[in-house]
């Protein structure tokens, strides 16, 4: 997979919203790994906090350890279905134990030293648009 700058994710999803006339916002970083984040730290919010939006449908990228002040894409999912929000799809993929504080990254993911997440949530009348950011 190609990597992708978060700067380059809010811009595209800046051109989405002009495009469609829709209002979206984009998440403050969540790291997953806070102990190993940069100083002072990136991330506004860290794993064993809720995960940003939890409880809307929308999309959810994640990014790996920064290289050259670029955060690095690796992936894009969505929660759009009924009763699958994004706080489900990020325990699916991350859950651990919160109250051991730890967290599982999953096999396919190892090499890419994941480390953070943005989450954009879109209108609860309107899921069918995760699937369109899903591809920005």
């Amino acid at each position: 997979m190609s990597t992708l700058a978060l700067e380059n994710l809010r811009y595209s999803l800046e051109w989405f919203k002009a495009r469609y006339s829709i209002a979206l916002e984009i998440s403050e970083l969540y790291a997953l790994f806070p102990e190993e984040d940069e100083t002072p730290p990136l991330a506004q919010s860290h794993w064993n906090v809720q995960w940003p939006n939890s409880e809307s449908n929308g999309v959810y990228a994640v990014f790996s350890k920064f290289t050259n002040d670029k955060k690095d894409l690796q992936y894009i999912g969505k929660a759009s279905s009924p009763g699958m929000r994004l706080g489900h799809r990020l325990g699916a993929h991350f859950g651990g134990k919160k109250e051991a504080c730890t967290i599982k990254v999953p096999t396919r993911w190892v090499a890419q030293r994941l480390r953070y997440i943005v989450t954009i949530p879109v209108p609860a009348d309107e899921p069918f648009i995760a699937a369109a950011l899903e591809n920005i």
